[in-house]
């Protein structure tokens, strides 16, 4: 149902997607870290996930992450962020930094409109199930209702398979498919 839909892609739907902004600090603690703006007022809290995250992006050598102190780290970090082509962006969940990606402009897809949509596109429909992809994707496998007889006794019906990003960071994927019965039985 649309609501199990929801409730299974509530992983991307509560992430949060936006430019880094200037750095001017990078500190880190034994549970995460804090980055501190070029202003005042910027400040954005990291998890210890996105402090992960943030060291893999950057590429901090390994070796460094226990032979460093926090404050030191940190300016390694920023030093080598700094040297990254491109602009990092941060996701979010809850208001943390929970994965530093590549920014790429992005024309998010909300989960919602995406159903809506479908629904609208397609009228009655089932949805066979829906992931939770690597890189903040979701995947849905929407199946019409009406059964076709292709010969008599051999049903099918069409589906689509729609790959996305409600922070846009990948490319829409919409595919066609017909699920076949496969025995009598509904199996």
């Amino acid at each position: 149902t649309r609501d199990e839909v929801l409730t299974a892609l509530a992983p991307v739907r509560e992430l949060g997607y936006a430019p880094l902004e200037a750095m001017a600090v990078l500190r880190f603690t034994e549970d995460g870290g804090r980055i501190y703006g070029d202003s005042e007022y910027s400040e954005q809290e990291v998890s210890a996930e996105g402090v992960a995250a943030l060291l893999a992006y950057a590429g901090v050598p390994h070796r460094f992450l226990r032979q460093l102190q926090t404050n030191t780290l940190g300016q390694v970090a920023l030093e080598l962020l700094r040297q990254q082509p491109g602009t990092p962006a941060v996701i979010t969940r809850s208001g943390q930094v929970v994965d530093v990606v590549p920014y790429r402009p992005a024309c998010a897809l909300p989960v919602e409109p995406v159903l809506d949509t479908i629904e609208a596109t397609l009228g009655a429909v089932e949805y066979a199930r829906a992931l939770v992809l690597p890189g903040h994707a979701a995947q849905l496998e929407v199946v019409g209702t009406e059964e076709r007889a292709v010969v008599p006794g051999d049903l099918v019906r069409a589906g689509a398979l729609v790959r996305f990003s409600p922070l846009g960071l990948t490319e829409v994927e919409v595919r066609g498919y017909v699920s076949r019965l496969a025995c009598t039985n509904g199996m």
